[in-house]
């Protein structure tokens, strides 16, 4: 039997190019397990095309949705066999000073090509999320005005746009977008299962802290920590946890904050899903 729990978050600011702040609708999935229970996180990004949580409970269902079972069925399994070691994240460029972390600027617009040119000269890499909001043409053509120590910056343009990304000017990588080529995918484990060869960036879905966690998770069990991650995500949702502490310059896992969610999940109310 899969039992459900709705839950609401509030977000501060757009989770992405197509959306907006406010609340946002998610899903906890409990299923038996022995003596207890195994959770997970359902949390649908409806504009990019996600199952709504009210189709779910129609019974529509998606990859996330299976991926977010496995996670309810397999969850303890992993905790089990994983040890837990420091991370590299890229920080979130969010107007402030440029840091000298690997930066990760949301790209909405053509517009933005000029705040591009300013970080790329402070920041020691960069990464663009653009949710193919700008074609390769658009790109290249910005692209090929930078100096190449400032397009050796640029880590990757992640989801570029429509085009052929294999004439793009710097490596791309894949997250919504589908192409026959690219050079990094951005894989989100709490939402979807990991079908790619290539270099795996581990992402948070931007759900709770419970999908935050399976994500983490997944990260111990089979990534790859000399690559840098995007994993923490703070200060993008009201009442958000401290998941993740920062040490010497890496990401640990809060255990304090483990054993919070659990305690709350444990306290909710769950009905049947059919």
């Amino acid at each position: 039997m899969i039992e459900y729990s709705l839950y609401e978050l509030e977000a501060l600011s757009p989770l992405n190019s197509f959306s907006s702040p406010g609340l946002k609708k998610g899903m906890y999935l409990r299923v038996k397990k022995g003596e207890g229970y195994g959770y997970s996180d359902y949390f649908p990004h409806v504009e990019l095309g996600d199952v709504s949580v009210e189709e779910l409970l129609q019974g529509k269902r998606d990859e996330h949705f299976e991926k977010a079972l496995w996670w309810a069925e397999h969850e303890l399994e992993v905790s089990q066999r994983i040890t837990p070691s420091p991370f590299k994240n890229h920080n979130l460029y969010r107007g402030d000073e440029v840091s000298n972390d690997v930066l990760k600027l949301k790209v909405t617009s053509i517009q933005d090509f000029e705040k591009i040119v300013r970080i790329v000269k402070e920041c020691k890499a960069l990464r663009l999320d653009a949710n193919g909001t700008i074609n390769v043409k658009q790109w290249n053509n910005f692209l090929i005005k930078l100096n190449d120590d400032e397009r050796s910056k640029i880590e990757y343009i992640e989801d570029p746009g429509e085009g052929d990304w294999s004439e793009l000017l710097v490596p791309s990588a894949k997250d919504f977008m589908d192409s026959p080529k690219f050079d990094f995918v951005v894989y989100k484990p709490n939402a979807r299962f990991l079908s790619s060869n290539s270099k795996a960036i581990f992402s948070s879905y931007m759900g709770s802290d419970l999908g935050r966690y399976h994500a983490w998770l997944d990260l111990m069990d089979k990534g790859d920590l000399n690559l840098v991650h995007g994993l923490h995500t703070p200060n993008i949702y009201r009442d958000q946890k401290e998941l993740f502490v920062k040490k010497s310059g890496a990401f640990e896992i809060n255990i304090k904050v483990i054993d919070e969610i659990y305690l709350e999940l444990r306290q909710r109310s769950w009905c049947c899903l059919n």
